[in-house]
């Protein structure tokens, strides 16, 4: 009887040991060094306001998640590509609001669990004589559609980019101001990005709804594959958390971004 205690108090100590450096060695490593979180301009997600200062959803999930593991993050925002570039080349610790691909699931862990949903909105001009049903299997194909360079959309468009005629441009608001000068036929953008876009044009009267509420794509934070496992589990932890409390509802009312809401 007094071997088995002696042999249950060892592997309690051991399992309180192993415990123990696994969490001294996540607070060391992330201890280190300030982590570099990355991100592009995505409206709403991950922007600068008129001040200059970083702001946005995703902006002030990533700060709030520093908080909750008590580690230090630095926030860059870089052109997509370059973003993605770093990615590949884990030159950063972390991207976040993008979405998740096959392709690039081959060189990045994504946390399971997204912050946000986007939808889709296409648009043309009220003297353009398009007419589309809304399903990708009737997609007009043949019509000129400006695909902002870089940008994924969601499956089904991405799925059929190479039978599409496209031509690319380095952003949306620049696909707005093209398409009211009749250079395409049509455009595509995320709600929370295309509608504000339309605003502050004035362009409400000129353009027409093809289609809505169409892909459903959700804004992830991801990690170069293999990189800092246990930071990993413990930035999915803190988001669950977060996802499921008032302090995420306030921010998607503060941001206008209601509709994205993800339900745990």
């Amino acid at each position: 009887m007094g071997i088995c205690k002696a042999a249950l108090k060892r592997m309690m100590m051991k399992l309180l040991l192993i415990g123990l450096l696994s969490v001294l060695s996540f607070s060391s490593l992330a201890a280190e060094k300030k982590l570099i979180f990355v991100s592009s301009e995505f409206a709403g997600i991950s922007e600068r306001n008129e001040a200059g200062d970083l702001t946005g959803l995703g902006v002030d999930i990533i700060r709030k998640i520093a908080q909750d593991l008590e580690i230090e993050i630095d926030i860059q925002l870089y052109p997509f590509n370059r973003m993605m570039s770093l990615m590949k080349e884990q030159k950063v610790d972390a991207a976040f609001g993008i979405y998740k691909k096959p392709d690039r699931e081959t060189y990045m862990d994504y946390i399971p669990v997204s912050f946000f949903n986007d939808t889709y909105l296409f648009y043309t001009t009220r003297a353009n004589q398009l007419n589309w049903d809304g399903e990708m299997a009737s997609f007009p194909k043949d019509k000129a559609f400006c695909w902002v360079r870089g940008w994924s959309y969601f499956n089904k468009l991405y799925q059929i980019k190479s039978e599409i005629l496209f031509h690319e441009h380095p952003s949306l608001e620049g696909c707005v101001t093209l398409l009211m000068a009749n250079r395409f036929d049509l455009i595509a953008g995320p709600i929370r990005d295309i509608v504000p876009l339309i605003e502050k044009h004035g362009i409400e009267d000129k353009v027409k709804l093809l289609a809505k509420d169409y892909g459903l794509e959700g804004n992830y934070i991801a990690f170069p594959k293999g990189h800092m496992p246990e930071l990993q589990q413990g930035v999915e932890q803190s988001l669950v958390r977060i996802l499921k409390s008032d302090w995420y509802r306030i921010k998607l009312h503060q941001y206008g971004l209601k509709a994205g809401q993800v339900h745990l």
